[in-house]
């Protein structure tokens, strides 16, 4: 696809899949770690998106990958707060 960086979007996303699998042990628990759980359904969308010549392939990959990503964030926030209450 002329004028969509797919490459560029599918490195972006796997360097935030490698900073979640450096730090997934900051998410673990003990059955669960939803850091991993993450970064594999947005590694399944980076193929998508990096192989992708349909611009509706590539808009609904992203769009599950902002979903993932977004259902994350709640865990990220509980984190940091309960990381700043222990610091008080």
């Amino acid at each position: 696809m002329r004028g969509l960086d797919t490459r560029g979007i599918s490195r972006h996303l796997e360097g935030y899949c490698q900073t979640l699998n450096e730090h997934s042990y900051l998410f673990s628990d003990a059955l669960d770690n939803s850091a991993l759980k993450l970064s594999t359904e947005l590694l399944n969308e980076v193929t998508i998106i990096a192989n992708s010549e349909s611009l509706d392939d590539v808009k609904a990959a992203g769009s599950r990958a902002f979903l993932s990503i977004n259902r994350f964030m709640p865990l990220i926030k509980d984190l940091s707060d309960e990381r700043r209450e222990k610091i008080k």
